[in-house]
């Protein structure tokens, strides 16, 4: 996918990993919370290592990924149990010195398993952490989130910039290969309100050149 814009965000982001701090990026379905997350990992990349996990999974699978994006490979890791998978992750060793930041992305509800990884994890300092959160988590467990999490800085993503949406809707117009001026891009982009995953489903049919 193409990426644009962001530089509020992307900046706010960067600093705040290098501070040692975590963050709780929130914002709209399709939006581009993970697209922004996996640019900034492409940024950091000599700094910083980002694993990728799906909190829509429970805790133990949440562990068997993390090992296997440390290296350790999934053989018999699926026949752990959780507790001894989270030993494992946490007393994993690897000859690779940066930091590892865990993307805790899709969570749209925090059982008790999940909260009590994350505070365990959280007293390694090896571990720095990105929770990507729906809008409609509840309150209560949003706040215990950040509460496990702190230090943390909460950002939001709203919808994409004029200029930016201009910039995506003409890179999905030469893409498709379709011959649109100026004035068709500007239109296209106003018409969706600057909305990243409506721009891409919008194009997404349409066969490449």
């Amino acid at each position: 996918m193409h990426f644009v814009g962001r530089k509020k965000e992307i900046h706010a982001i960067i600093r705040s990993l290098e501070q040692g701090q975590n963050i709780v990026l929130t914002g709209k379905y399709g939006i581009g919370r993970t697209c922004l997350i996996h640019h900034i990992s492409d940024l950091l990349r000599d700094r910083f290592h980002f694993i990728f996990t799906d909190f829509s999974n429970t805790a133990k699978v949440i562990c068997e990924v993390s090992l296997a994006e440390l290296g350790l490979g999934r053989a018999g890791i699926d026949m752990l149990h959780f507790k001894t998978a989270r030993s494992k992750l946490v007393r994993f060793e690897s000859s690779d010195t940066r930091q590892v930041v865990v993307v805790m992305d899709n969570i749209a509800r925090l059982t008790p398993q999940k909260l009590n990884l994350i505070r365990y994890l959280k007293l390694q300092s090896r571990f720095q952490f990105i929770a990507i959160t729906e809008l409609f988590l509840d309150t209560r467990q949003l706040d215990k989130l950040r509460g496990q999490l702190l230090p943390a800085v909460m950002v939001r993503l709203s919808y994409l910039p004029r200029a930016d949406a201009v910039e995506l809707v003409g890179h999905c117009c030469r893409s498709c290969g379709i011959d649109a001026s100026p004035e068709e891009i500007a239109f296209l982009a106003a018409s969706m309100h600057g909305y990243p995953l409506g721009i891409q489903t919008h194009f997404r049919a349409r066969p490449s050149r």
